[in-house]
């Protein structure tokens, strides 16, 4: 099954696929924290963690905690995004997320 069948099935851009089937793949070789990512707001966030912990090798232990920094700095960016005033899809609460 392809990214191309898995976008249209759930009619999601194939980008949200790719980055989601990235993730799904990162924490099935225990390189993402599965707990820690969920935490993170948004579909944005969950994409430039996933390239932080790539380009700096942050260890899985260290992940939490580094979403806890994360978390602590965007309140204010996360009030408006929680509050449906994202002007980007992308930017929506992952819990939010429709298809």
């Amino acid at each position: 099954m392809g990214v191309s069948f898995i976008s249209r099935f759930l009619n999601w851009p194939e980008y949200r696929v790719s980055n989601s089937l990235e993730r799904l793949h990162m924490i099935a070789d225990n390189k993402i924290d599965r707990e820690a990512i969920n935490n993170l707001p948004t579909e944005r966030a969950a994409r430039d963690f996933v390239k932080a912990v790539k380009e700096f090798n942050l260890p899985i232990e260290k992940q939490k905690k580094a979403v806890e920094q994360i978390l602590e700095t965007s309140r204010g960016e996360r009030e408006l995004v929680c509050h449906g005033r994202a002007d980007h899809p992308e930017e929506m609460p992952v819990s939010m997320e429709t298809s």
